[in-house]
This record gives structure tokens, sequence and C-alpha cells, in this order.
């Protein structure tokens, strides 16, 4: 059986504090997802790449 969806009425301010603050959620989710990214990438590719690097180094290549 399907659920009524219930409609929420507000006023223009209302929504537009609400759009403001989805709007803040967002950009501030992608940033979180973004900074996650790149700290996943930098343990799979930047660790293992100092390493032959300083392996490289240290031998005298």
């Amino acid at each position: 059986m399907a659920r009524n969806k219930i409609e929420t009425v507000m006023s223009y301010d209302q929504w537009e504090q609400e759009h403001k603050r989805r709007t803040k959620k967002a950009i501030h989710d992608t940033i979180q997802g973004l900074t996650r990214d790149i700290a996943t990438a930098m343990i799979i590719l930047a660790l293992p790449l100092g390493m032959v690097v300083h392996f490289l180094l240290s031998t005298g290549y």
C-alpha cells in the first residue's frame, strides 16, 4: 500500500532558510568526501612511491 506523501507548507523566508541550510550541508558533505578521497589516494599511491624513492636514494641510484 502506498503511503501518502506529506507536503510541508512554508513561507518564502522559511524556504529560503531551508534552502541555505541544505546548500551549506551539500557543500560541506562534498568537501568532506573529497578530503576523504584525497587521503585514501595518498595512502594508496604516495606511501609506496615514497618507499621506492627512499630505496633508490639510499642505494645510490
